[in-house]
């Protein structure tokens, strides 16, 4: 999802007014890159998350949230 939506971005900024090449702009992956881009890199697939380390830093997150809303009642 996460690269149609670079996909999607990267077309709409082309049909714009906006010059990527001058901003050096070429492809989808030049206004981001992911991790699964280069799987081959230290960053590439080999380091992303197991399910458990997923589940515990949405924990965290939610953890977090319900402490800044608590906080701005």
């Amino acid at each position: 999802m996460w690269s149609a939506c670079r996909w999607q971005t990267y077309h709409i900024l082309r049909a714009s007014f906006i010059d990527l090449k001058a901003a050096g702009i070429n492809s989808p992956a030049d206004l981001i890159s992911f991790p699964w881009d280069n799987p081959d890199e230290e960053t590439g697939s080999g380091n992303m998350p197991t399910d458990e380390e997923i589940a515990q830093m949405q924990a965290e997150m939610r953890e977090f949230n319900k402490r800044i809303n608590k906080q701005g009642k």
